[in-house]
C-alpha cells in the first residue's frame, strides 16, 4: 500500500524512509523511466543520483537501460551514463560526491538514493536551485534508510507536515516486503 501510495503521489518533493530491500529504488527506477517517457520536453533532464558516480552506476545504470523501451532510444552513452531519448529528454546517472555536476541545465526530476548519505548541504546549494527553474518546476524522490537524527530525518517530518503540500513522506518497514525468513535471518 505504502508503494503504491508514493508511485501515484502528485507531490513534487516524496521522501521515503523505508527499510533495505523494501523496494523504494526499484520504485523510484520505473517512475523515473515512465515519466522521462512520457513528458514532453524536447530537452527534458531525469537524473538518477546516489552519494557517489561509482554507487550510482552500481544501483542504477544496467537496469535502466533494460527498463527504457527500445523503440524510446535514440542513443546511449556508457561513458557519461546517459540515455538520450527519441522524445528528447535525456535519463543520467550521476554521484553527488561532487554535487555541483548536477548544474547548469534545468532539472526536471531527480531520485536521490542512500539520501541520508548525501551530503547535508546538496539539497539545498545544488539539488533544489536545479529544480526550480521558471515556469519548469521539477520534482525529487528522496529516498533512503532511516539512519538516527540528522538531515535525512528532518527532510522526512517536513515532508509529514500536513501543511507543507509540495512535500510528502513515507515510509514502510522491510518487513511489509521480504518474506519472515529473510527477516528472521537478519535479525
Amino acid at each position: 500500500e505504502g508503494q503504491s501510495k508514493l508511485f501515484h503521489s502528485g507531490a513534487r518533493f516524496l521522501v521515503a524512509a523505508c527499510g533495505r530491500r523494501s523496494g523504494k529504488t526499484e520504485l523510484a527506477k520505473r517512475k523515473g523511466v515512465q515519466l522521462s517517457l512520457a513528458i514532453p520536453r524536447s530537452n527534458g533532464r531525469f537524473m538518477f543520483a546516489a552519494p557517489t558516480r561509482g554507487q550510482a552506476k552500481e544501483i542504477f545504470w544496467e537496469d535502466l537501460k533494460a527498463l527504457v523501451p527500445s523503440e524510446g532510444v535514440d542513443t546511449i552513452y556508457e561513458g557519461t551514463c546517459t540515455i538520450k531519448l527519441k522524445n528528447g529528454n535525456r535519463i543520467q546517472v550521476e554521484g553527488l560526491d561532487r554535487p555541483q555536476r548536477i548544474e547548469g541545465s534545468p532539472l526536471d526530476w531527480i531520485c536521490v538514493d542512500e539520501c541520508a548519505d548525501v551530503g547535508e548541504t546538496s539539497f539545498n546549494r545544488h539539488i533544489r536551485p536545479a529544480l526550480d527553474t521558471v515556469g519548469r518546476p521539477g520534482a525529487a524522490w528522496l529516498i533512503g534508510v532511516p539512519r538516527g537524527r540528522g538531515y535525512f530525518y528532518k527532510m522526512f517530518l517536513k515532508a509529514q507536515e500536513t501543511a507543507n503540500e509540495d512535500w510528502e513522506g513515507y515510509s514502510w518497514p522491510s518487513s511489509d516486503i521480504l518474506p519472515a525468513e529473510v527477516i528472521n535471518a537478519a535479525r
